[in-house]
């Protein structure tokens, strides 16, 4: 079955889905690397990220999800986190919601998809690879956590080209943040250290923002 067929993507919504998100959150990711429920919390309700879900269309479950974020007047976004549920893979849904991600950003307006992904993760390398990533450049001791016995991070870079809005990806009520003279982010916002097993200390920008010096986003499995 085509996999765009056989997976119905929407927006997530925090009292309808975040228990399962949490549940394949720690189906894809060991404790001490797996978001905590709290943190998921956030994203769902931070107005500079987005998490979008996969249903299967046949059982009506959710069965992957994926995280993207922003800052405002930056025209770049992160890929925060890709998770399929393991009974779900090698139906090609890892590389729909990588897919589902870089069209949330060009339709935002944003012109290039950062990730990172461990040193040692073949598989996501792979898929990231092949869908036109580059690497940008290696960060030693990046994790706090290790994988495969190694805490280094291959950081990922790739040039989006603009797209229209659709119903998918357009949030309600929400302007697009790239072009710089919006307010809608604030303090609730997403800072952009927020990683999982990403150590490092917010700093303050500008309009009370949270922020941090570098890219965040983690690997999907």
């Amino acid at each position: 079955m085509d996999r765009s067929y056989r997976f119905e993507l929407r927006p997530a919504e925090r009292a309808r889905d975040l228990t399962r998100l949490i549940e394949i959150e720690r189906a894809c990711f060991p404790e001490k690397l797996a978001y905590l429920r709290s943190e998921l919390y956030r994203f769902l309700r931070a107005p500079n990220a987005t998490c979008k879900v996969a249903e299967d269309r046949e059982t009506r479950e959710v069965v992957g999800f994926v995280i993207v974020s922003w800052r405002k007047g930056c025209k770049v976004g992160y890929v925060q986190t890709i998770d399929v549920d393991p009974k779900a893979r090698g139906n090609g849904l890892g590389r729909l919601l990588l897919e589902t991600a870089e069209r949330v950003m060009a339709e935002r307006g944003l012109s290039k998809s950062i990730l990172q992904v461990y040193l040692r993760n073949n598989s996501a390398l792979g898929l990231y690879l092949k869908e036109g990533y580059t690497i940008r450049r290696v960060r030693t001791r990046y994790y706090a956590n290790s994988f495969r016995g190694a805490r280094d991070a291959l950081e990922m870079v790739k040039e989006l080209e603009p797209l229209a809005p659709t119903a998918l990806t357009a949030t309600p009520g929400a302007p697009s943040l790239a072009g710089g003279g919006e307010s809608a982010l604030h303090t609730t916002g997403i800072p952009l250290d927020f990683a999982r097993g990403v150590p490092g200390a917010a700093h303050p920008i500008a309009g009370g923002q949270v922020g941090t010096l570098g890219p965040l986003a983690r690997d999907a499995p």
